[in-house]
């Protein structure tokens, strides 16, 4: 009897075992996170507060606990918008569950949104914090006046402007346009000069994404066209020159989704442009001395 009891137990603590990695392993391809439609936002304008669950071991989602208040924002209702998405990538299932928030934004200042409790097959999991900054249009002004800002423009980001010989930096060839204008087709040009530096393209930009920013009082949207990696081969003052694209804008004659995807569709009211971004200095300091002895 008393072997009996002995196998008794250990199967059960077999099966209690096997079931815990059952579930550690569900667990592990469950993905919580949380995100909002803009990171700067003006006073009084309305963001969503999007939490997605996604993966393909979990059975029962249950809904977010919104347990504390939302930092210089307003929830203008305790009842999220809900949507289930399936899909199958390489014969893998998947599913994702979302829940979108709408908050409007009261005072100016740096917040940060907490963490949300989602309860997903009995196991609490909590959505990641989410940094966001509330301005007034007054105080946006003095990042640049936005009425000085043509509605497309280009222009060369540097990721460091004073670094030594040999030392990475990165290049973007950055697209802006001002909100409803939408993209259809652009063509940068291939003589980009980068004198003084090794040059190599890191991202062709065959697929560019567009992110939406404030400049002065203004929404625009900006887009990475082309990556490239730089090495400065010599010290001193060097200048990245001018890069050149062409695009083609299209107004549209109603109100467009800003959040829509990149390129917008064939209609009228299209019209070419040709940009040309302004140079860039680069200060590039000698590689320090070492001891010869």
């Amino acid at each position: 009897m008393r072997r009996t009891g002995n196998v008794l137990i250990f199967l059960s603590f077999l099966a209690l075992f096997c079931t815990s990695a059952i579930n550690a392993f569900a667990q592990s391809d469950v993905d919580v996170s949380a995100t909002v439609t803009e990171s700067q936002v003006f006073q009084g304008e309305r963001i969503n507060f999007n939490i997605v669950v996604s993966g393909n071991n979990f059975r029962n989602v249950g809904r977010p606990q919104l347990t504390s208040e939302f930092p210089g924002f307003t929830l203008l209702s305790p009842q999220p918008s809900t949507s289930t998405s399936y899909s199958i990538v390489n014969g893998v299932a998947s599913r994702s569950y979302s829940y979108v928030y709408t908050l409007s934004a009261n005072t100016p200042g740096n917040y940060t949104l907490p963490s949300v409790v989602i309860d997903i097959d009995g196991t609490p999991f909590r959505t990641n914090p989410v940094d966001v900054t509330i301005i007034t249009r007054s105080n946006s002004s003095s990042n640049g006046s936005s009425s000085t800002q043509p509605d497309v423009f280009i222009k060369v980001e540097l990721s460091d402007t004073n670094p030594v010989v040999g030392q990475q930096i990165t290049a973007d060839l950055v697209l802006y346009f001002r909100a409803p204008l939408e993209i259809v087709s652009y063509q940068p040009s291939s003589n980009w000069s980068t004198d003084g530096f090794w040059k190599e393209l890191m991202s062709d930009g065959s697929n560019p994404r567009a992110e939406s920013v404030i400049i002065g009082n203004e929404r625009f949207r900006r887009a990475v066209l082309l990556k490239h990696v730089l090495f400065a081969s010599r010290a001193g003052t060097l200048t990245v020159s001018e890069a050149n694209v062409s695009v083609t804008v299209r107004n549209p004659s109603r109100y467009s989704d800003p959040f829509s995807s990149f390129f917008g569709g064939f209609g009228t009211n299209q019209r070419n442009v040709d940009l040309k971004s302004d140079p860039v200095r680069v200060t590039v300091r000698p590689l320090p001395q070492t001891d010869a002895r």
